[in-house]
């Protein structure tokens, strides 16, 4: 498994691209009053909670593994660590459920919906490796052995399958095909 946060710096910088304009006042309000709000708690305790585990503070790693699992519950959401690479953006709050096997390249924006996952076997190396920049639309389904390349774009409620090699290439239909 990959680990993307190797230090304070990591940490700063990633929460830095990732939290750049949704923290605001309103992450200092304790209710819930807004959609960037929920998704500024469940990107910042996710990235803390990585930061904790690659550095071996066990206590804080559990700490922020509760906070991370409370904020992602709240939206319906599961993000396993060091899964992601940085630059993660959730387009919208809702029913997002990736694998802990999965490789998810930088600056990957997901949507609603969206399930990432095993086919028939749930180890690593079995799952979905997913380039960077690559865009993932609404209700969209990825699963199996399979690699993404960089910079595709896979369309609302596509069913990727197998894999696609060519990068910029845009995945849409059931089962998905390059267009």
């Amino acid at each position: 498994m990959p680990k993307y946060i190797n230090s304070k710096s990591d940490l700063e910088e990633c929460l830095k691209i990732e939290l750049g304009g949704l923290g605001g006042v309103l992450q200092y309000v304790p209710i819930i009053i807004s959609e960037h709000q929920l998704k500024f708690k469940i990107i910042n305790n996710l990235r803390r909670w990585e930061y904790h585990i690659n550095m071996n503070h066990s206590f804080r790693a559990k700490w922020y593994r509760i906070w991370s699992g409370y904020w992602q519950t709240k939206a319906g959401m599961i993000i396993p660590p060091n899964v992601v690479d940085v630059g993660l953006s959730i387009a919208h709050v809702g029913p997002i459920i990736i694998n802990q096997h999965c490789t998810i390249g930088k600056r990957c924006r997901i949507h609603v919906g969206v399930n990432i996952g095993a086919n028939r076997e749930n180890a690593p190396g079995k799952c979905p490796r997913i380039g960077d920049d690559v865009y993932i639309g609404p209700g969209a389904k990825i699963f199996g052995n399979i690699d993404i390349a960089d910079g595709c774009k896979i369309g609302a409620n596509a069913v990727v399958n197998q894999s696609f090699y060519n990068t910029n290439k845009v995945l849409v239909g059931v089962p998905a095909v390059e267009k």
